[in-house]
């Protein structure tokens, strides 16, 4: 779903359909083209607009800052959650502490890009 919605693209159209063209041509008496028609189909048909708005309201009821279901982690209950020790990501770590020396001496930070690989 996300990644048709990255595409721009229906989801039957990411799974490999497309749409249909049909192009009429009118004549006159004497034989000559005079018209042509084409007509595509709707690259968004009901079900694609459903999924596409149904994603648009998981992503509106969902918690930016600990992705949790807002409907249920906004109830006044909170004594329903635990918060579990904190982890550190060991490739986030060195790219931060990377980042951490190259910014000193670039004042681009915000157009450089960075890969992390594992060691083998």
């Amino acid at each position: 779903m996300e990644a048709a919605e990255r595409l721009g693209v229906s989801l039957r159209r990411f799974d490999g359909w497309e749409p249909t063209e049909v192009t009429e041509h009118e004549y006159d008496d004497a034989g000559r083209l005079v018209r042509s028609v084409s007509r595509r189909e709707s690259e968004f048909d009901e079900e694609d607009r459903g999924w596409f708005l149904a994603l648009a309201l998981c992503r509106r009821l969902t918690c930016a800052g600990c992705g949790h279901w807002l409907p249920e982690s906004t109830s006044t209950a909170t004594e329903d959650y635990q918060v579990d020790a904190p982890y550190r990501c060991g490739a986030c770590t060195m790219l931060a502490m990377r980042q951490e020396q190259h910014s000193e001496k670039n004042q681009h930070m915000h157009a450089t890009r960075w890969t992390v690989e594992r060691r083998r």
